[in-house]
C-alpha cells in the first residue's frame, strides 16, 4: 500500500489572490484606517483594478507568503507592510507573529466568515484560485498511490477547486480533524490501516517535517510553492527529499 498525502496551497493550489482579498478584508476589521489598497475592501468588481495599481505592494505581499502557516498569518503580513517592518527571514517573522499575537482569535473568528461569503459567488471565487502545473502528475500518481490531502483548510473551502480539476482525492485530513500535521496524517493513516511508513508527504513548508520524518512517513519538499532557499535547504539538510514541478513525477514513481 502506498498514500500520497499532499498539502494543498502552495502544492496543488495557488490561492495567494484568494488569501489577499480574505486576508486583507478580515485586517480591515482591526485597521479600518489602514492607507494599504486605499482602505478598501476587496470585491469581485474592483479586484482586477486593485491589483493592477498595486504591483509593488503586491509584490510585497508575495515576498512574505513563504511565512504563512495559518491564517492569522495575513493580519501579520498586512501589519508588516503597513509599518514598514523589514523581514528578512523567518526569526524577524516569528519575532513580529508573537508579538501580535493577542489577535490570534479575534482575527480568526472573522476569517472564516469572510472566505464564506466570498464562496458564495462559487465561480468568481474559483478564478481567484490557479492550479500549479503538477496536477496532471497528481491524477497520474492516482493511479499507483491513495490520494489524500492533508491541509490546515477546510474541506468544504478545497472540494469545488478539487471537483473543477478534477484531482481524484479519497480522503482530506482537514483543520476540522487537526491543524497539526501529525494529527492529520495520523489520521490518513488510520482511515486505511496502514503504517507510517507507507504515508509519502508533500508539502511546501519546512516546518512540519521534522515530527514527520521520525515517524518514517516519507516526506518531500515542494519547491514550487511558497517557500525561501533558506527554507528549501533547512529542510534538505533534514532528510527531506526537494522536488520541482518538472522532477515531481519521476522522484515519486521511483520511490
Amino acid at each position: 500500500m502506498r498514500i500520497l498525502a499532499l498539502d494543498y496551497d502552495g502544492v496543488i493550489a495557488d490561492s495567494k489572490f484568494e488569501c489577499l482579498a480574505v486576508g486583507f478584508n478580515t485586517y480591515l476589521n482591526f485597521e479600518s484606517k489602514t492607507k494599504l489598497f486605499d482602505g478598501e475592501r476587496f470585491t469581485y468588481e474592483n479586484f482586477k483594478n486593485k491589483i493592477e495599481t498595486n504591483k509593488g505592494l503586491i509584490k510585497k505581499y508575495k515576498s512574505l507568503r513563504p511565512y504563512v502557516i495559518d491564517a492569522f498569518c495575513f493580519y501579520v503580513i498586512f501589519y508588516a507592510l503597513e509599518n514598514n517592518i523589514e523581514i528578512k527571514n523567518k526569526s524577524d517573522y516569528d519575532n513580529l507573529r508573537k508579538k501580535l499575537i493577542g489577535l490570534y482569535e479575534q482575527y480568526i473568528k472573522c476569517y472564516y466568515p469572510e472566505r464564506s461569503n466570498f464562496q458564495k459567488k462559487i465561480n468568481e471565487w474559483l478564478k481567484l484560485l490557479s492550479p500549479y502545473k503538477v496536477t496532471d502528475a497528481i491524477k497520474k500518481l492516482g493511479e499507483k498511490y491513495i490520494l489524500t490531502i492533508a491541509t490546515n483548510n477546510r474541506e468544504k473551502s478545497i472540494k469545488p477547486f478539487l471537483d473543477k480539476y478534477e484531482i481524484p482525492v479519497k480522503v482530506i485530513a482537514d483543520s476540522t480533524i487537526s491543524t497539526n500535521k501529525v494529527k492529520q496524517i495520523e489520521f490518513i493513516k488510520n482511515k486505511y490501516n496502514a503504517e507510517f511508513s507507507d504515508i509519502y508527504f508533500v508539502d511546501d513548508q519546512v516546518a512540519h517535517f521534522a515530527a514527520l520524518l521520525k515517524l518514517n512517513v516519507k516526506c518531500f519538499m515542494a519547491a514550487w510553492g511558497y517557500n525561501t532557499k533558506e527554507q528549501r535547504k533547512d529542510a534538505e539538510n533534514i532528510g527531506v527529499v526537494p522536488v520541482s514541478e518538472k522532477s515531481f513525477y519521476k522522484k515519486l514513481d521511483y520511490h
